[in-house]
């Protein structure tokens, strides 16, 4: 909360925007999201925050915040659907590799950057009899 306190009020005097304390109620949805892009993201969601404010009442702070929240939380959940169609796609074709005795499964789990504990444990959940 203090460097999203501290980031909100760089922004608002940096374009000059005279939009008061950010209220502590609105303050916790900040942590609703998990910021992977860490200090980089959150800078920019204030940002952005700041300049989408065109009045800087309580209750246009409120919609402008849910809505970025939920467009933040919307990108996260297509990124990590698409992160894991590109795991599950190349654990399948490890898989093949695997099976046709290429690599074994502590090369494959190498190749994938995982471990091979998760490697077999994935690998069991696209094959569960094995």
């Amino acid at each position: 909360p203090p460097l999203v306190v501290s980031l909100f009020d760089f922004h608002a005097k940096k374009y000059g925007r005279k939009l008061g304390p950010l209220p502590e109620r609105l303050l916790k949805r900040f942590s609703e999201y998990s910021w992977p892009g860490n200090i980089r993201e959150l800078e920019n969601f204030t940002e952005r925050l700041v300049l989408m404010v065109e009045k800087p009442t309580r209750g246009q702070l409120e919609v402008v915040l849910n809505n970025l929240v939920e467009e933040f939380l919307e990108t996260e959940r297509v990124l990590a659907e698409r992160d894991y169609a590109s795991v599950s796609s190349r654990e399948s074709d490890l898989k093949v590799v695997v099976a046709g005795g290429r690599y074994t499964k502590g090369e494959a789990a190498k190749k994938l950057g995982i471990s091979r504990t998760t490697l077999w444990r994935r690998l069991k959940r696209i094959e569960p009899d094995q």
